[in-house]
Order: C-alpha cells, then structure tokens, then sequence
C-alpha cells in the first residue's frame, strides 16, 4: 500500500463528508500543477461529491503516468543520455524551412524545460568574445534573459569555444553550465546565480586551447563536474579529475582521480558521465584525458575501475545497451598500432569484486584487464559519441561515415557517406529516423527503419555544426557556429514513449562520515561551519550526525607532513587573524564511523611576495644549485 498525497487525503475527506465546509479557494501548492486554480464551494452536490472522489481515487494512477522526460529534453544526450527522443508522430513531415533563427554562435546544443529553451553560445570575437547563455521561449524563440560571462586565466583559443550544453535539474528548473574557462555555475530559472566556482583558482583546473567544456550531470542532490586539474598533497599531480558538487549550494562532496598521469594524460575530456544503478549503488561511466574508459562511484567518488585504451584522450560519451558499454576512441590503440576503436565492454556487475589492481607509480583506479571487451571494430573517431536504440549502434567516423553496427555481435549492418569530415557532433534519433548534423555544415534526416538508410532531407545551414540536434514537442534545434535553428516537425498527434524508471538504491546501514564541504578553503580570521553526512558502504547517503571528534590527520603515504593552522570548536573550523598559509586533513569520528577533510589557510588579499623570506635546503641532482619547494598550499606549484 501507499500512503495518500496530501491533495488525495483532502479530496478524499471532503468527498466522504458533504457537512465539511468548503473555503473559498485552496492552496495550489497542495495540488498538482494542473490543478492550480481549482475552486470548491460549499455546499457540495452529489456530483460535486462523486467527482472529488473520482479524482482521489485515480490521483495515484495520473501522478504514476506523469513523466518528466514528456515534454522535455534537460540535459545534452536527451531522456536516455544515448540521443534517442521518446517521441513519435501521426503523419510525420519535416519542414525544412526553419520557423525561426537566431545569428549566435554556438558549439553544443540546447535544453528544454517547461516550455523554456536554454543555449549556451557566444558572440563577439578575440578578446571581445563573451560567452552567453540564453533562456528563451520554446514556441517564440523570444529572449527571456542571457548571461554573459568573459575569458580570464585561460589559454583557451578564440575560435574554439563552448563545446558543451547547459543542463536543467528537473526537480528544482535550476540551470547548470560548465564554461570554458573554468567556472561551474547553478542558475535559477530567473537567471540568478544560486553558486558558482571558478575551478582555475579553486582547484588548480589546466585550461588547454582546445576549449572543451562538456556537461555538468545532475544526479539525484548531486551534481558531477569535470576538468583537468593540479591542486595539493596527493591531488597535486596533474590529472583528469571529477567533483561531485551539492546541486543545492555547491558545497564540495568529493573529488575523484580514476585515470592515470603521464604518459598516458595529453588532453582533457568533455566525456559527459553515463548514469546508472549496479549492485546497490549509484555509478557513472566515463572517458578520459588519460585514454581510459572509467568506473566512479557517485555518491562518494570511489573510483572503481578503469579500463585502458590508448594514450591521450576519449572524448565521446559511453552508452549502455544491456550488460555492454559501448563507446569509441580515435586515438593509437594500446594493444594494435591500428588507430581508433569502436568497442564494446562486458563490465563487471559485482562491484565488490571486480578485481584488476592499482597500477604502481600512477595510482587510479584498479585497471582491468582485455578480457572484458566483448568486440572492437577498427574505426577512428575522437569526439563523435555512439548512439544506441534497438540494438544498433549508429555511428560516425572523422572522414563523414556513418555506420550501423549490432550492438551484440559488433557486425557491421549498412553504412553511408553523408560528408567529407565529422568532428564533434552526434547523431539523434526520433520515431524511426537519424538526425545528423554533419561538421561542414549540414542537417541530414534519414529513415533508418529498413535494411538500409533512406535519405529525407539534407538541410544547408549556415556555418559548422558541433553540436548535436535536439528533438522536443515536433521541433529540431540545432545550434552551428553561426545561427540558432528551430525546424517544424509537423504532425497530428505526438506520442511519447515511457522512460525506463530510474531504480534508485536503498540506503544501508551508516558506515563512514562525509564532511560537507569535504575540502575548504580559510583566510585568516574566518571560520566555516560543517556537516557530517552518514554514507552506508555502497556510498549511499544515510543521514546526519550532530557531533564528532575532529583530530589532525596525516594520511600515511603523504610525501609532506604537513598539518593545517586552523582549530575546531564543535563542528566549525577556524584560523585565527595571524594564522599561516598551510594546508593538512582532518579526521571526524562519531562513534565507529569516521571521515576526513581536507583544507587549506591561504593569505588574505593583498598579497605579495618577493621569495627572499624562502629557504633553499636541498641540492638539485641536475643544475647543482640550491632550491626550495613552493608551499604545499599553492596549488599546482609544487611539481613545476
């Protein structure tokens, strides 16, 4: 059984018991969304009583069918995370005249939600160049707001902005956007900033030329960011790192390193994390800068596996299909001196278990061995991702092929030239056809329900396209490097496919504590408050502790012995007016669980330095001079 919601509890007393008085009006906020406004006076009539029951009783079965996916597409991979749309259409035709256009630039693609239209794009060029993201009517394409935000700190190349896409929480409207250059930012659907983090600063975040940015995933109260970086102590080491973020404050949860440095590390990935449940807790999948495909705990970051492919980067997005992750590479495989890979990965399931072990000298994630890939096909492609749906793998390789491959066997079905290249943008996939959008410039509309592919449309747009369509309520957005576009797909009826429910774990018993925020930052005279979150084993959120014994830490393999110059009372930490630039960990215990934080006392601005106060007690092996490591606290000096 379930219990009532609150509106069916009422609608049910007042059916039952006409002498109830009626007020005038209800509180909307006790009804679903499209009850609002609802009236009810008294004295009831029969019918009047019959119908509120009526509506109790079948409340359960309309709230059951309600689904957030209907209607919407909040995130860059759609409903799915594999670009497949969940509608259909009565009389499918697509115009190929656009209904409307926008000339701004843009690199990704847009996000539905309730009606509004985000787009991350940018206007102006060099260093007039400003990042803009826009909300917009979904039917007008009118501006509601924009936000524009300016390089800083970034070696990033004018030309080679925003590959990337907001993403909408579906449970609060709030918008999420990693920027180029290192900002992570929580908007409310008003377009005010709820947080914001600028990564280059907080974390060390390496900026390349290459601009890539991807997406933040929002996952339950967790939002997952990712980035290159070289902060402190044992994440001093330059490598491709996820965060996991509070989506409410942007509180710091953890941080994760499951890739490897050198020589496997030479680029940064806007890979964006597949979700999923396995055996009793929340995991992404995801590509790296280090050429690995890797297993993360989402609720903790544990890093879980990783499994190595190349050396440098893997930018597309892995898909699930059944026990199989599949995704794709374009650089010199490990294993071959062949080029590129579309692969599929029998992953463990039993994550207690999953074997492999921590490469010596690099550390990560257990890497598991070849055993796990269940087929490869050659085919290079550095940034394009797979799409999956009814057991076909579409996709595109560097030179414009499109192949249809199955998802089992890895047998390749049919394949098709639609251009001269393909960089970065994936295929869609709506009732029964692929929408391409083609690196020259081109949307492609195939039918691909036979045996072979059967070319609709071919659309000239102006400039590049980078980003991938967006299907939503019968329209097509694509965004290129010059123009915003929104094509008609006529119809007479939409409808839409139920999304697989999203199994949630159920939390165990609490097993270790997880400080919030999990690493901080003080100047001197300041003091931060924090709280303690009860994790079961899986990493699954239990509840909350009010007190703990908070000790300095020192963690066992820490190259520096260094301690944090900062004191607790409860559970707020804070650094005196004349405390010193330091950096250390904590311990919190609360009976059998404990914790650790992580933080650092950095000067209060203005700041300067001369280096004469430095001292210079080692020997260099090479140069034979005298020289001096950098404070443990500035971040990614220690190892230049």
């Amino acid at each position: 059984m379930r219990l009532l919601r609150s509106y069916e509890l009422v609608l049910l007393i007042y059916a039952i018991n006409p002498q109830i008085p009626f007020a005038p009006t209800y509180t909307p906020s006790i009804f679903p969304s499209s009850w609002n406004g609802l009236t009810l006076n008294a004295p009831m009539t029969l019918t009047s009583r019959f119908c509120c029951l009526f509506m109790a009783l079948t409340a359960p079965a309309i709230a059951q069918e309600t689904d957030i996916h209907q209607g919407n597409w909040v995130s860059w991979r759609g409903p799915l995370q594999t670009g497949v749309s969940l509608e259909s259409y009565e009389n499918f035709e697509f115009n190929p005249e656009p209904i409307w256009t926008d000339p701004i630039s843009g690199r990704g693609n847009p996000v539905i939600f309730k009606g509004r239209l985000y787009t991350w794009g940018y206007r102006g060029s060099g260093q007039e160049l400003m990042e803009v993201l826009q909300a917009r009517d979904e039917k007008t394409g009118k501006v509601i707001w924009e936000r524009e935000t300016q390089e800083f700190m970034s070696d990033t190349a004018y030309s080679r902005y925003t590959i990337g896409a907001p993403t909408v929480d579906p449970a609060t409207g709030n918008i999420f956007l990693a920027n180029t250059y290192g900002e992570a930012l929580c908007y409310s659907p008003d377009g005010d900033i709820i947080w914001q983090h600028s990564f280059v600063e907080r974390f060390g975040r390496l900026t390349f030329p290459n601009g890539r940015a991807g997406s933040v995933v929002v996952d339950g109260d967790i939002a997952i960011i990712r980035g290159v970086t070289s902060y402190w102590g044992a994440d001093g080491p330059a490598r491709d790192r996820f965060f996991g973020l509070d989506k409410n404050t942007g509180e710091i949860l953890w941080s994760s390193t499951p890739g490897v440095g050198p020589p496997y590390l030479k680029d940064s990935s806007f890979s964006t994390p597949f979700l999923a449940t396995l055996d009793g807790r929340r995991v992404f999948y995801a590509g790296t800068g280090c050429g690995n495909i890797v297993c993360v705990n989402v609720g903790d970051g544990t890093p879980i596996w990783r499994w190595q492919i190349s050396k440098g980067g893997v930018n597309a997005s892995p898909v699930l299909y059944k026990d199989k992750l599949i995704c794709i590479h374009g650089a010199e495989n490990m294993d071959t001196t062949e080029t590129g890979r579309l692969f599929a990965l029998k992953f463990p399931t039993d994550l207690d278990a999953v074997g492999g072990a921590v490469e010596e000298g690099q550390g990560g994630a257990p890497k598991l061995g070849p055993e796990i890939e269940a087929w490869r096909y050659t085919f290079e492609q550095f940034n394009c991702s797979p799409l999956v749906h009814d057991g076909k793998i579409y996709q595109m390789d560097k030179t414009g092929l499109l192949v249809c491959v199955d998802a089992e066997s890895g047998k390749v079905l049919w394949e098709s030239k639609l251009a001269n290249e393909q960089l970065f943008s994936s295929p869609a996939y709506a009732d029964g056809k692929l929408f391409v959008t083609t690196h020259p410039g081109d949307l492609v509309i195939l039918d691909v329900t036979g045996d072979a592919p059967k070319e609709l449309h071919r659309v000239k747009l102006e400039g590049n396209c980078v980003g991938s369509a967006t299907i939503c309520n019968g329209r097509v957005y694509v965004h290129t490097t010059a123009k915003l576009y929104a094509f008609e797909i006529k119809n007479s009826g939409i409808t839409w496919a139920k999304a697989p429910v999203d199994e949630r774990p159920v939390p165990g018993e609490p097993a270790k504590l997880l400080p919030v925020p999990s690493d901080i930052l003080l100047t001197p005279g300041s003091s931060l408050d924090i709280t303690l979150r009860t994790l079961d084993a899986a990493g699954n959120q239990v509840g909350t502790v009010e007190t703990a014994e908070w000790a300095k830490f020192v963690p066992p393999t820490a190259k520096v012995k260094a301690e944090m110059d900062a004191s607790f009372s409860g559970n707020t930490i804070s650094a005196t007016a004349d405390a010193k630039e330091s950096a250390g960990a904590w311990k919190a215990t609360s009976g059998a669980l404990s914790g650790v934080l992580r933080g650092r006392v950095a000067s209060s601005l203005p700041y300067s330095q001369n280096f004469d106060s430095f001292a210079l007690p080692e020997m260099h092996p090479v140069d034979k001079v005298n020289f001096g490591h950098p404070p443990l606290p500035w971040i990614g000096a220690r190892l230049k």
